[in-house]
């Protein structure tokens, strides 16, 4: 009976260390842009991407486009590679998330970076309701008018490097 509890704690043990390593998951890369994630029109844009140590490989994904690029971990890069745009246009402005590997896993997808190319378009006009100046914890609603025809806007906050707050249409 003795060996028979052994055996059984044994393969209980040997189990649970089995499906510890299946779980086991990279951690999320981070993706940017350099000089920014605003980009003028026909200038080159660098997409960075950042893995752990141990990657091997990554993969940038172009999302709405069937575009994916790979690269090998560069020698004397430890853990990011960078994704060059030669000449910034409407078509390679969008959503780009990228990925890595480490031995046969596959990391999670970054968070989105989106990719704007300027000096297509008008300057838009902004306008602030119920004015420009409100009182701290004041509801405020900007609005943005372009005459000519786009349907999507970023909107961002003066010196702040944060995400900026994208809507479509006329805001």
């Amino acid at each position: 009976m003795p060996s028979a509890l052994a055996a059984l704690l044994f393969l209980g043990l040997s189990l649970s260390q089995g499906t510890s390593t299946q779980k086991q998951s990279l951690s999320k890369p981070v993706i940017w842009a350099k000089p920014s994630f605003m980009i003028p029109e026909g200038k080159l844009a660098i997409i960075w991407c950042q893995g752990t140590h141990g990657a091997a490989e990554y993969q940038l994904h172009f999302e709405g486009g069937l575009s994916a690029f790979k690269r090998p971990k560069s020698p004397g890069m430890s853990n990011r590679v960078k994704f060059p745009i030669p000449s910034m246009t409407s078509q390679t402005a969008g959503q780009y998330r990228c990925f890595y590997r480490s031995g046969e896993l596959w990391s999670e997808p970054s968070d989105p970076l989106d990719l704007v190319v300027t000096g297509l378009y008008d300057t838009p006009t902004l306008s602030v309701q119920p004015r420009p100046e409100v009182i701290s914890g004041e509801k405020v609603t900007f609005r943005c008018r372009l005459e000519t025809a786009t349907s999507t806007f970023f909107l961002l906050k003066e010196g702040r490097s944060s995400r900026p707050q994208r809507r479509y249409g006329n805001i």
